[in-house]
């Protein structure tokens, strides 16, 4: 797909990254591609259900799509899966150590406003 091409006809696209986040390295390699050609907004969706990674890696898998994505969407079939899943990143103090550690910024500024959420 010519996804320069594509961009001109689209307010956005949204690529959904579906991995075991174990290593990152595939998420990093495709949302840098992505980011590359897409002219538009970029969303990189994360699948965040059951089964889901460990927190940690999808901790890891969030750092490396906020590199290249406008927006993260944390895709759940059930909305009590996505309440969970934000009060056990907020509440988890090494979520908070490993973004600042990587001066991620944006990530910090979501997990404040979470926060007020939980």
């Amino acid at each position: 797909m010519d996804l320069e091409e594509v961009s001109k006809y689209v307010d956005f696209v949204s690529t959904p990254l579906y991995m075991d986040y174990g290593i990152v390295y595939w998420l990093d390699i495709l949302a840098n591609c992505f980011r590359k050609r897409i002219l538009k907004t970029y969303h990189i969706e994360l699948y965040a259900s059951h089964p889901r990674a460990p927190l940690k890696n999808l901790i890891s898998a969030l750092a490396v799509a906020s590199i290249y994505a406008d927006t993260i969407i944390l895709s759940t079939y059930q909305t009590t899966l996505a309440q969970n899943l934000q009060r056990e990143i907020v509440n988890d103090p090494s979520t908070w150590e490993f973004f600042e550690e990587r001066d991620c910024g944006a990530m910090l500024e979501i997990l404040e406003k979470w926060r007020g959420l939980v």
